[in-house]
This record gives structure tokens, C-alpha cells and sequence, in this order.
């Protein structure tokens, strides 16, 4: 033990060994999970994967583009009316709110037609941060049926009143895009009612600090922690109305997708079942790229959501 101490005093290197369990340590050994600032000092899209580079290398067609387009956009159409028709929240009865859709990585892929464009441009972040620190980690897990909510700005968001809820959509067991829907919920157990306290000095005035954490399984929400949101909050039922509504929005979304495209079958040079990645004419070569290369990622995803 003193040679030990000894030759940890000194600064003599770890092994390989030593160096592998100091590492296992404090991985399992992490006090907090604060935001973190490789996810948002980060503003760029995630690198294409295997597939999605097979399908922009393929043959295209503006017109297949141009349906799944419109159907993703249907899809997140039918959410915010739900959450817009449904919702208790004021902020929801005058369309301040918004539904996106996000790639496998996390990447803002489609918005909504309608809402506030500002909430989903930084959901990514939460979105990443599930996908970095809860989806391999064993006691939590992202599994289909499962939902994140999250509010803290700090994480990415406009500010606390807006609550974030988050779902991953799956194909064959694998994680295909997400779905997100965002609502400016107003009162959330600030230091003055109405969720934007002007006499705040400090965050910890300012009510509910959500990071991103798993609030439904099996699409089911978990009561005993909606049950905390509510007792942290002036009004009980607006919290959790507007969970049951965000959940059902994003489920029928998920399900919109696959209702719409089953049967469709999009076949590349290969023989294997996906759409073609959209190219867009008459734009030049360049700005054809750029078009592509920020908007046509997603489309393989329609393969999965209509098998």
C-alpha cells in the first residue's frame, strides 16, 4: 500500500491497466449530467450514415421526394392540431407551439407548417443529449414507447416555460428518426405564476429545470414522476393534460407515418426497399448539393416507416 502511494504521488504514468479502470471509475462514478458543451457549442450536421449515403448516391426522383415530403409534413400537421385542439395550456389555443422531425442522430430534419420555428431549431440538443448519455446507459435505456420531456434552456431551449416532450421511432429494433413537439406551457412552479418571473435573480427562481429524462415507457406515462411535475407546479391539471396530450400527439404521429406509405414499395438499383433522395433541378449543381445535403437525409427513413 505505501509503494502504491508512493508511486501515485510521484506522477508516474498509469498503465494500460490502471489507466482502464480509472476510466471504468468515473464513468460509473459521475456526479451530475450538466449540459454539456460539446452538444451545444456544436451547430453541425452529424456525418451522413451508410444508408443515407447508398440513397443519395442512387437514382432520384423529385416526385417520389416531393410525396414523402408531403407526408412527413402531414404527419407532423396532424400533431400540432392535436396539441393546438387538445391542449390546456393558454399558449396552445394560439399556435404557440411546434412538431419536427429529426434524424437517427439527432439532426432537425422537417418542421411542422405551422408553430413557432424557433422551438424546434434548438430541440436537437435534447434530443442529442438523450442519445449521448441515456441511450446506452442500462438504468435508463431508449426503447420504442418511450418519451423525454425537458424544459431547462440550459439544455436547448428558448426559455422554461416552453416543455419539450421527445420520442424515438423505431424499425426492426433500431432507432429511425424522432419526433418532437413543443408547447409554451406558461406556469411551471416559477417564483411568480406564469412561468416567466420577472423578479427571478437567479435560475433557481425560475420553477421546473428539466434536463431531458424518460417520462413515458410503453407509451404509458410513468404517474410517479408526473406526479412530481405536478406537486412543483401551480396547476396540477395543465401539467399533466398537457403530458397526455404531447404523448398521444407524437404516438399518432409515429403511426400517421406508416399509415399513409404502407404498401409503398421503393426500390433502388440494388433491390432493396427505400425511396430515392430527392434532387432538385434547375437550382445549379452547387445549390443542388446544398439542398441535399440539408434536406434529404431523412428520406430513407421512409423505408422504415413504411415497411
Amino acid at each position: 500500500m505505501k509503494d502504491h502511494h508512493q508511486h501515485a504521488a510521484s506522477g508516474a504514468t498509469l498503465n494500460q491497466e490502471e489507466q482502464r479502470l480509472l476510466d471504468e471509475f468515473l464513468n460509473e462514478n459521475r456526479l451530475f449530467y450538466a449540459p454539456d458543451p460539446d452538444i451545444m457549442r456544436n451547430h453541425k450536421l452529424a456525418p451522413r450514415s451508410a444508408v443515407e449515403e447508398r440513397v443519395l448516391n442512387a437514382a432520384l426522383d423529385d416526385n417520389i421526394i416531393n410525396l414523402v415530403r408531403g407526408r412527413f409534413n402531414s404527419a407532423l400537421d396532424e400533431v400540432f392540431t392535436m396539441v393546438e385542439q387538445t391542449g390546456v395550456a393558454p399558449g396552445a389555443k394560439w399556435g404557440d407551439l411546434v412538431s419536427a422531425l429529426f434524424t437517427a442522430s439527432g439532426d432537425l430534419t422537417q418542421m411542422g407548417p405551422h408553430g413557432i420555428v424557433g422551438f424546434a431549431a434548438v430541440s436537437h440538443y435534447p434530443v442529442q443529449f438523450v442519445r449521448k448519455y441515456w441511450m446506452h446507459d442500462a438504468s435508463v435505456g431508449v426503447r420504442d414507447g418511450d418519451a423525454f420531456i425537458h424544459n431547462d434552456a440550459r439544455y436547448g431551449n428558448i426559455h422554461n416555460t416552453d416543455q419539450s416532450m421527445i420520442m424515438p421511432v423505431f424499425h426492426d429494433g433500431e432507432v429511425v428518426c424522432w419526433i418532437a413537439s413543443t408547447i409554451h406551457e406558461g406556469e411551471n412552479g416559477a417564483i411568480e405564476p406564469g412561468g416567466m418571473p420577472a423578479i427571478a435573480e437567479s435560475k433557481f427562481d425560475e420553477g421546473l429545470k428539466m434536463c431531458p429524462f424518460k417520462c413515458a415507457e410503453n407509451f404509458e406515462l410513468k404517474r410517479d414522476l408526473v406526479t412530481f411535475l405536478q406537486n412543483s407546479a401551480r396547476d396540477p391539471k395543465l401539467q399533466f393534460f398537457d403530458m397526455k396530450v404531447g404523448a398521444a400527439g407524437l404516438r399518432t404521429s409515429a403511426r400517421t407515418h406508416a399509415r399513409h406509405h404502407r404498401g409503398v414499395r421503393l426500390r433502388l438499383r440494388g433491390g432493396d426497399p427505400a425511396p430515392h433522395a430527392g434532387r432538385h433541378r434547375g437550382r445549379g449543381q452547387a445549390s443542388h448539393r446544398g439542398h441535399a445535403r440539408r434536406r434529404v437525409p431523412h428520406q430513407h427513413l421512409y423505408r422504415h416507416l413504411a415497411p
